[in-house]
C-alpha cells in the first residue's frame, strides 16, 4: 500500500512519541523495581524470594532500555533521511521551511504562518503544494 507524503513525513512525529512513551515506561519499570512495598502478613507466602523478583524487574528493564535504544537509532536514522529529503526538495525555499517547521520542528500551522509571515489560509497552500511537489519527487 503506497502512504501519501503527508503520512511518510508525519512517521518522524510519531516515532519520536512513542519513543517517549517507552522512555516513561521504562522510568516506572525502575521505580518500581527499587520502590519499597509494604509487607503484606496477611496474605499467604510466594515461594519467590524478593531477590527473584527483583532479578526478573532488573532483567525486563536492561531488555525494554535496548529496544528502546534501537527505536531511537532507528528515529536517527529516519529523521536525517527525511531532513536530507526535505533540503534537497526541488521546490521553492519557502516550502521547504515549510516542510521542515511542519514535520522536523513540529510546529503547528499557525505557528508556521506566524514565522513565515503568511496567513494561515496561505501557509496551508503553500504546504499542500510542497506535499505534491515532495510526494512527485521522492514517493513514485
Amino acid at each position: 500500500m503506497k502512504i501519501s507524503a503527508k503520512q511518510y513525513l508525519q512517521q518522524v512525529r510519531i516515532l519520536d512519541e512513542h519513543i517517549m512513551k517507552d522512555i516513561e515506561q521504562l522510568e516506572a519499570m525502575r521505580s518500581n523495581a527499587t520502590g519499597q512495598g509494604a509487607i503484606r502478613y496477611d496474605k499467604d507466602r510466594v515461594q519467590s524470594s524478593p531477590q527473584d523478583r527483583l532479578c526478573s524487574d532488573v532483567c525486563d528493564i536492561v531488555t525494554f532500555n535496548e529496544e528502546i535504544n534501537e527505536k531511537i537509532d532507528r528515529f536517527v536514522d529516519l529523521k536525517e533521511h527525511v531532513i536530507d529529503q526535505i533540503k534537497t526538495l526541488n521546490a521553492e525555499q519557502i516550502q521547504r521551511d515549510v516542510l521542515m517547521k511542519t514535520y522536523i520542528e513540529y510546529k503547528s500551522n499557525r505557528q508556521v504562518a506566524s514565522e513565515i509571515q503568511k496567513s494561515g489560509s496561505h501557509t496551508f497552500a503553500i504546504k499542500a503544494k510542497a506535499l505534491k511537489n515532495f510526494e512527485a519527487q521522492y514517493m513514485v
